[in-house]
């Protein structure tokens, strides 16, 4: 499994419009493209930073989709009324749910860097590292994307509302801090999100 990933920092208005165009254009064109296996967005209200994820039965699909997909990608940017806009992909290596996203889910990603020499030991690091986060009041799921050959990686926890992730923010931390120190990696940054849509339909990868 695949992703790809369109990081951008919308304009206040923007923000709801754009939702409202990924839900009513983006998911239904996407939804029609051979390969395609779902579509998530997070969204920082405070800061206008949003993250839109396409899911991708393979690199391959991904990739030759690529074509039909980039001018939804410009529309659905223009709906931001989104700056700064960066495309990344992205080998899916891990995903667990331990249930359903709710309405008021919030996420927390970290972005990391490493050797790509010892990626391999770093998802194992993280698969290990799961079941703690899923013994966190409140957690729904988790999931790591990386770049294997650029030595990046982004992990979310997904928590079912924003006070469970605060509650769960020191032990996340340490948790995080453990797999870091582990695998020799870098934890480049730590950021939380609503998870405003949720559509993926990724299977289990543990």
């Amino acid at each position: 499994m695949f992703a790809r990933t369109t990081t951008l920092t919308a304009r206040q208005p923007g923000i709801d419009r754009g939702l409202r165009y990924v839900r009513d254009e983006v998911m239904p064109a996407l939804q029609a493209v051979d390969g395609f296996v779902g579509l998530s967005t997070l969204v920082d209200h405070a800061t206008g930073r949003c993250i839109i994820t396409s899911s991708w039965q393979s690199a391959q699909a991904m990739r030759a989709a690529e074509a039909r997909v980039r001018p939804i990608q410009d529309l659905c940017i223009a709906a931001f009324d989104g700056q700064d806009s960066t495309v990344d992909e992205w080998e899916v290596a891990l995903m667990h749910r331990a249930h359903t996203s709710e309405a008021a889910a919030c996420a927390q990603v970290s972005w990391i860097e490493g050797d790509p020499e010892t990626m391999s030991e770093s998802i194992d690091a993280f698969r290990a590292a799961v079941p703690g986060l899923e013994r966190l009041p409140g957690f729904a799921s988790a999931s790591l994307l990386v770049d294997r050959a650029g030595g990046r990686a982004v992990s979310t926890a997904v928590f079912d509302s924003a006070a469970a992730t605060a509650k769960a923010r020191a032990k996340a931390s340490e948790i995080r801090t453990n797999v870091a120190d582990a695998t020799g990696t870098y934890v480049i940054e730590v950021a939380e999100f609503e998870l405003a849509i949720s559509n993926l339909r990724v299977p289990e990868l543990v």
